[in-house]
């Protein structure tokens, strides 16, 4: 039978509870106040960090442009100020004067022909457009394009005159000086001085930054080095552990499936597979000394020397990589349990001798399922 239940409102004139909900979350409010006062001055220091930081950088790069191309610090600012306004950017004026300034010398004062033409074609005299500065070259420049009454000759002259800038800032030339004065009156640019200057300060900083990274790179160097030492190490000892497991599985076959006795044939003694692994060390270690001597300097390949004829890497590799199927890993299809699972236990094998050694090679196997992982790593 179905269960009515009734909602009954009872109004009091007691405001305490109201008045004891509301003293909470004033001080939980004020709480949270106070955590974001606390971390305003982390977060101002963040972001003068990151201001401090992009304000090097963008000096860096007007100094370092100004300097390819031969523009003026400050005139490259203003005409940036433009550029940008206009859709191009800081680059683009930069190489687009320095071509500009390189083909009017050619004209001027080496007389060639074919970039004194373009300054005709624009209605500009070449050796009277060299004896300008930067900025009144782009002013002269600017008035010629907007004034052209061909606006494809102009375009044409202005981009063999100032290569591809001279397409890409076309469009921002034709509004002509007078309105690219106004734009560039919004600004005031940093003096050379002050952006010779930062750029020094963010070349400092660059440079112990590559320092640092040098130092910590040295470090890790130094523990992969030994790491490799390590690994190579650990991995013999697993191989050899294999390889005993195979001897107990020779001396008493009956106590394990056909499909381990078939395993433990292909397998060597524990001691033929510690003497091989010890081999393959060797030659390894040899081989990083080698590689060493000749990254300090060495001559490299001497066809005079006589050729020696190296172990057989390859095959002591292979024999050593058979640890990797990881018998004790009860998980996998190729380990031991599995596939007695799948062919049956020997009869003359007890229940109990089955067990025990299924929980030892279980608690083999999570004790070193990292360190097996890492022995691949190091060996392949």
């Amino acid at each position: 039978m179905a269960t009515r239940s009734k909602l009954e409102t009872v109004f009091t004139g007691d405001d305490r509870p109201f008045n004891r909900v509301a003293s909470r979350m004033r001080g939980t409010v004020n709480k949270l106040k106070g955590a974001f006062r606390g971390m305003g001055g982390a977060m101002a220091m963040l972001g003068g960090g990151m201001a401090i930081r992009g304000t090097l950088e963008k000096a860096d790069r007007i100094g370092k442009l100004a300097t390819r191309w031969q523009v003026g610090v400050e005139t490259l600012q203003r005409l940036g100020h433009v550029a940008n306004l206009g859709g191009s950017n800081l680059d683009a004026v930069a190489k687009a004067m320095g071509t500009l300034n390189k083909n009017a010398n050619k004209a001027a004062n080496e007389g060639m022909a074919t970039y004194q033409r373009q300054f005709e074609a624009l209605g500009l005299n070449s050796k009277e457009f060299f004896k300008l500065n930067d900025e009144e070259r782009w002013f002269a420049i600017s008035d010629a394009i907007a004034g052209a009454g061909n606006r494809a000759k102009a375009m044409a002259a202005a981009q063999e005159l100032m290569g591809r800038g001279g397409i890409e800032l076309f469009a921002i030339m034709e509004q002509g000086s007078e309105k690219q004065r106004q734009i560039m009156d919004e600004i005031t640019p940093s003096t050379d001085k002050v952006i010779r200057n930062l750029e020094r300060l963010n070349d400092t900083l660059s440079t112990l930054k590559t320092g640092a990274f040098s130092h910590i790179a040295d470090i890790i160097s130094g523990l992969v080095t030994a790491f490799v030492w390590v690994g190579r190490r650990m991995g013999r000892e697993m191989a050899v552990i294999s390889a005993r497991f195979a001897d107990l599985v020779k001396a008493a076959p009956a106590l394990f499936p056909e499909s381990m006795e078939k395993w433990a044939a292909t397998m060597k003694s524990a001691a033929e597979m510690r003497a091989g692994a010890d081999l393959w060390i060797k030659m390894k270690e040899a081989e990083d000394a080698e590689k060493l001597k000749k990254k300090k300097g060495g001559a490299g390949f001497d066809p005079d020397e006589p050729i020696t004829i190296e172990a057989p890497e390859a095959k002591i590799a292979a024999a050593i990589s058979k640890q990797q199927a990881n018998i004790f890993d009860p998980r996998r299809g190729g380990g031991f349990f599995s596939q007695a699972g799948r062919t049956g236990i020997s009869r003359h094998a007890t229940k109990s001798l089955g067990q025990k050694m299924q929980d030892l090679a279980t608690k083999t196997f999570n004790e070193n399922q990292t360190t097996n992982q890492l022995l691949r790593d190091a060996l392949l």
